[in-house]
C-alpha cells in the first residue's frame, strides 16, 4: 500500500505561511482601509480561518505514522477499531482520545486506504491488502485497550470476531453510534460475526446529553455481558486545545476516564479549561444581551405602532404620548 505523502520540512512551511498570510492580510487591512472598523475585523477573521487551515494542513504532514510512534514508545498501545466510513463522525472524539490516553499508550488505528495524508488523531498504520489480518492480529496481541466505534463492514465484523476471541472483557469499549440503523446493522453484525448480544440504542435519559456522533459506550464484564455508559452533560472540561464550544470531545473523554478508572486503568481525565470556561461566559452573556435588546425592540415596535412613540435622525427616539409607567 502507498505510505502518506507527507514531508516534515513543508509541514513547518505550511504552518509558517499560515501564521504570516494570516497577520499580513489583517496589516493590509489596516493599510488600506484604516477608517473602517467593518474591514479590520473581516481581515481579523479571515486570517484567522487561513492561519487555521494551513495550520491544519502542516499539522498532517508532522502527524507520526504508527510504526514511528510504536517504535519510539514501549508501552502497550490503544487499538482503535471502526469503519472507514464511519470515522468523519467522530473526529472530534478521536482527537480527544489521542489527547486522552497519551498518558496511558499511544492511540493507533488501521490507516485508510488512499489517504494522502493521515488525518489528526490516531497514529495510522497503512498495511497491505493481502496482509491487514495478520498486522490486525499482531495489534491486538499487544493492545491494552480496544475501542470500537459501531459500523457495519464485513472487515469489521470480522475484527470483533477476533477481539472475541482473543481478549478478556475488559479490553473492549465500544461506542454506539448516534444512528439508530447504523446501531441495528452493528448489532446484527456483532450478533453473527462475535456472538455478541448489544442492547438497542438507549434512547430518553440515557441519550440526554448525546453529542451529534455518540450516544454512549458499551463496557463487558468477565461474561460478556454489556453495560452502557452514556455520555456526562457538557462540562467546562475540555482536551487538546480546549476551544470546541460543542465540547463534544471531552464529553467522551470524561465517560472513558470513568469505565477505565472502574477498571483500574489509569488514564486521563479532561482538565478544566479557562478558556472554555470564559467563551461560555461570554457566550451567556452575549445571548442575555440579545434577549434583552428583542424585549426593549419589540415594546419600542408596539408602541411606535400604536403612535405613541416617534423616532427623530438626530435626537433618535422621543415619546409622543408618554406612557404612566416612563419615570423620567
Amino acid at each position: 500500500m502507498t505510505q502518506p505523502r507527507q514531508s516534515r520540512a513543508f509541514g513547518y512551511f505550511l504552518r509558517v505561511v499560515g501564521i504570516v498570510s494570516g497577520f499580513a492580510i489583517f496589516v493590509a487591512a489596516q493599510e488600506f482601509y484604516p477608517n473602517s472598523d467593518n474591514a479590520g475585523r473581516a481581515a481579523l477573521l479571515l486570517g484567522a480561518l487561513l492561519a487555521f487551515w494551513f495550520w491544519g494542513w502542516g499539522s498532517r504532514h508532522l502527524q507520526p505514522l504508527a510504526q514511528e510512534v510504536m517504535a519510539n514508545d514501549p508501552r502497550p498501545p490503544i487499538l482503535y477499531l471502526r469503519s472507514f466510513t464511519n470515522e468523519a463522525a467522530v473526529f472530534d472524539e478521536e482527537r480527544g482520545f489521542a489527547d486522552m490516553f497519551a498518558p496511558t499508550g499511544p492511540l493507533v488505528a488501521i490507516g485508510q486506504p488512499g489517504e494522502r495524508l493521515p488525518p489528526l488523531g490516531a497514529a495510522r498504520l497503512y498495511l497491505e491488502d493481502d496482509n491487514w489480518h495478520e498486522c490486525v492480529l499482531d495489534l491486538l496481541g499487544q493492545a491494552r485497550l480496544v475501542l470500537i466505534y459501531g459500523g457495519d463492514t464485513p472487515g469489521l465484523g470480522w475484527e470483533l470476531r477476533q477481539v472475541r476471541d482473543r481478549l478478556h472483557p475488559s479490553r473492549l469499549t465500544i461506542m454506539v453510534p448516534n444512528d439508530p440503523e447504523a446501531w441495528e446493522r452493528f448489532r446484527a453484525l456483532a450478533q453473527e460475526n462475535a456472538d455478541l448480544n448489544l442492547p438497542p440504542m438507549p434512547t430518553g435519559r440515557l441519550a440526554r446529553y448525546a453529542s451529534p456522533g455518540v450516544v454512549g459506550f458499551l463496557f463487558f464484564d468477565n461474561q460478556w455481558n454489556p453495560y452502557f455508559k452514556p455520555l456526562p452533560k457538557k462540562t467546562t472540561r475540555a482536551v487538546g486545545a480546549g476551544l470546541a464550544a460543542s465540547d463534544t470531545a471531552a464529553q467522551s473523554a470524561v465517560a472513558l476516564s470513568e469505565i477505565y478508572g472502574d477498571l483500574g486503568v489509569n488514564v486521563e481525565r479532561p482538565r478544566r479549561s479557562v478558556t472554555l470556561i470564559y467563551f461560555k461566559i461570554l457566550r451567556f452573556y452575549l445571548f442575555l444581551i440579545l434577549i434583552v435588546a428583542a424585549v426593549v425592540g419589540l415594546f419600542g415596535y408596539v408602541y411606535w405602532a400604536n403612535g405613541m412613540l416617534g423616532f427623530d435622525n438626530q435626537e433618535g427616539p422621543f415619546w409622543i404620548v408618554e406612557p404612566d409607567w416612563w419615570p423620567f
